[in-house]
């Protein structure tokens, strides 16, 4: 019995030994992540990544471009028709209207030819906006840790089979945050992907200002573009909501194993719905402005 005894309880100290080791350091990669995520929400194509901010303008201005002028000189033709056909094909000509065809076509060839500094633009007041929400916010207090000292003397209280079970859900919750930690990259990076996608396509609904049924498209993809330059100031504020709630969980429970494990679970959901927030960020940034 002395013998079996001994290794009874040599198992139990392996098993708490190894639930410490699982424990310490489970959100460390995760805090990170969302400490990383929350500071960069509001950075700019430019400063995202040069490289890929490079083949994007390079795409734009060598392809697209040339069919955004094909564009805006039809939309000039076609204004320079109707304005023509108007006036008894130029005999009740307005030299008024003359001179603001032309002033209306300089503004829009300008437009166009300096979309990229008008479409960076939005995404430098973004970037403010975002840095001033950020102060506000204080990201850095989105930090999950959980009182140990408690929870490490509660494990020399319980059984082989228990303390097993507790090894088991620390491997699977600490797989869980890794993934959790790795969603929200992902979300971030697909965000940023987006934004590509739209300022490489930029020349083409900047052509439309210069036409009063077209200029619909070009002010929708503005409000698009002003969306994503928003979403920044959205995402933080989640993280801030995250963090207080956080906060709250962790200071109203104890510190034992039972309330380690519901800690965990607890955790686990509401990092989901910061998940789920991060991707309707967009939509309901959108929405505000009437997007689509």
């Amino acid at each position: 019995m002395w013998v079996i005894d001994q290794i009874i309880e040599y198992i139990r100290n392996m098993l708490i030994e190894w639930v410490i080791i699982n424990t310490t350091g489970m959100f460390d990669y995760f805090n990170e992540t969302l400490a990383n995520v929350a500071s960069n929400a509001g950075v700019s194509p430019l400063t995202w990544n040069s490289n890929a901010y490079s083949l994007v303008r390079s795409v734009s201005d060598n392809v697209i471009l040339p069919i955004a002028s094909l564009i805006i000189t039809f939309i000039l033709c076609y204004e320079l028709i109707q304005m023509v056909n108007e006036k008894n094909n130029m005999h009740d000509i307005d030299t008024f209207n003359f001179f603001k065809y032309i002033f209306k076509a300089a503004i829009a060839v300008y437009l166009l030819s300096n979309t990229f500094n008008f479409v960076m633009a939005f995404f430098d007041l973004g970037t403010n906006l975002t840095s001033s929400t950020l102060g506000i916010v204080s990201s850095t207090s989105t930090v999950i840790q959980i009182e140990s000292s408690e929870f490490i003397e509660s494990l020399k209280e319980l059984k082989v089979n228990e303390l097993a079970t507790l090894l088991i859900l620390t491997w699977i919750f600490r797989g869980i945050f890794g993934a959790l930690s790795i969603g929200v990259y992902i979300i971030l990076a697909i965000r940023m992907i987006e934004i590509y996608f739209y300022i490489s396509l930029a020349p083409v609904p900047f052509s439309t200002f210069g036409n009063k049924e077209w200029s619909n498209i070009g002010i929708n993809y503005s409000k698009v573009i002003l969306a994503y330059a928003l979403q920044g100031v959205l995402i933080v504020i989640g993280f801030g909501i995250y963090s207080e709630l956080v906060k709250t969980f962790l200071s109203e429970i104890g510190g034992g194993a039972f309330d380690f494990t519901k800690s965990l679970g607890f955790l686990i959901g509401i990092s989901v719905v910061l998940l789920v927030s991060l991707i309707k960020s967009n939509s309901v940034a959108k929405s505000v402005l009437n997007a689509h």
